[in-house]
C-alpha cells in the first residue's frame, strides 16, 4: 500500500547527474544541450539546493 510522504514545503537537495552515451559525446546538437542544462543548473542553484 502506498502512502504519502510529507516532506514540508521544499524537497530535500540532493545530487543531479547527467549521462552521455560514450559513442554521443562529442555530438554537437548533444553537447549544446549538456552545455545549456550545465549552465540552467548552477545559474539556479539556490533554487535545486533548498534553504
Amino acid at each position: 500500500m502506498l502512502e504519502p510522504c510529507h516532506l514540508g514545503l521544499e524537497p530535500p537537495s540532493r545530487e543531479v547527474w547527467m549521462v552521455v552515451r560514450w559513442a554521443d559525446r562529442k555530438d554537437a546538437s548533444i553537447r549544446r544541450v549538456a552545455d545549456y542544462l550545465e549552465a540552467l543548473f548552477a545559474r539556479e542553484r539556490t533554487m535545486f539546493e533548498g534553504t
